[in-house]
């Protein structure tokens, strides 16, 4: 794989604003729980190049049952309080990293990307999606080449197992 290719791009401080401004909406559309607030927006999400993904550093994380497929692109699969998906993996990398995923419905791609924040422990939780999803998960380190990946947990939002571990 090329090197820095994967690289993500900084965020901008108007961006870091926003994202500090909308954390009571973020904490309201969880549902008040005492869980960490979802902190993915669409100005966080790079598009990458799936062929740059190293198959052999991801997990895979097939979709669950108990969640449903929104037929719409909006946001809704991150608000719990409005139908939005719960269950959710523990991921964990060696060191500091960037989550990157390439999702799949029912076999076709539905998005690569690498998530412009940085994960400053070595331990993210991600939503697992519906039934008939697929979603490979990889790290980047923040110079842009990807490191191994494992699944340290999984649980159900809300469920107080990893409440300090972030929610992207």
């Amino acid at each position: 794989m090329p090197e820095r290719l994967l690289e993500p791009k900084p965020l901008s401080r108007p961006l870091k604003a926003v994202d500090t401004l909308l954390q009571p909406v973020m904490y309201t559309l969880g549902g008040f729980k005492s869980d960490s607030i979802q902190e993915t927006h669409p100005w966080h999400i790079q598009e990458i190049d799936p062929e740059l993904v190293n198959p052999e550093l991801s997990v895979v994380i097939k979709g669950s049952a108990e969640e449903r497929m929104n037929s719409h692109k909006l946001f809704l699969f991150h608000a719990p309080i409005l139908g939005g998906w719960r269950h959710y993996t523990l991921l964990e990398a060696e060191e500091e990293f960037h989550i990157g995923w390439v999702a799949r419905v029912r076999g076709k791609l539905a998005q690569a990307a690498v998530h412009r924040l940085r994960i400053d422990n070595s331990q993210v939780r991600m939503l697992n999606g519906p039934e008939g999803s697929e979603t490979e998960y990889f790290a980047v380190s923040p110079n842009g080449t990807q490191s191994n990946l494992d699944m340290a947990g999984a649980g159900i939002l809300g469920d107080h197992q990893f409440p300090d571990i972030r929610l992207l």
